[in-house]
């Protein structure tokens, strides 16, 4: 690494927004709970298609032993997803910006339909539910900001 380029690095984190670090950082987090969800769930999922007796689902159809491991590598697939996001986002990359919006906009019908469950009516799932789609509505907000996306813009000018 020579002094320009760490001079570079210092000079692009300080002209970082703050949002787009907090966005960054709130990234990598859910990718790790991701991660970790599907780091114990594995026991979980090979347990169930051995038919081990410790498994918890004793009868299923027939398609689940299709769609069960299916799930399991679109899990891992959202933590990987989630990861890259974080980084893109980290280095200002129109990318990372893209993988954020269309991930809060995918994840927004999750948080109405926690916050409009009436099947629970537990209050601390309609108050997850409202804390996602508050996560959402903010991030996607502001990353239509002007002065955000601009900041992404003149990163693809540079490169």
């Amino acid at each position: 690494m020579t002094d320009g380029t760490l001079l570079q690095e210092t000079a692009d984190a300080r002209h970082k927004p703050v949002g787009v670090m907090a966005l960054s950082c709130l990234a990598f987090l859910s990718s790790a709970g991701v991660f970790a969800i599907a780091i114990l769930n594995i026991s979980q999922v090979i347990s169930f298609l051995r038919h081990a007796p410790q498994s918890v689902v004793e009868y299923v159809e027939p398609p689940a032993y299709f769609v069960i491991p299916i799930a399991w590598i679109c899990l891992a697939a959202l933590g990987w997803i989630a990861f890259r996001a974080g980084i893109d986002l980290w280095h200002l990359r129109s990318r990372g910006r893209k993988l954020t919006i269309i991930s809060m906009i995918l994840l927004m019908p999750l948080g109405i339909l926690f916050v409009m469950s009436p099947s629970t009516p537990e209050y601390e799932d309609r108050l997850i539910g409202l804390g996602i789609c508050l996560v959402c509505s903010a991030s996607l907000l502001y990353l239509f900001l002007r002065r955000v996306r601009s900041k992404f813009a003149e990163k693809v000018d540079r490169a």
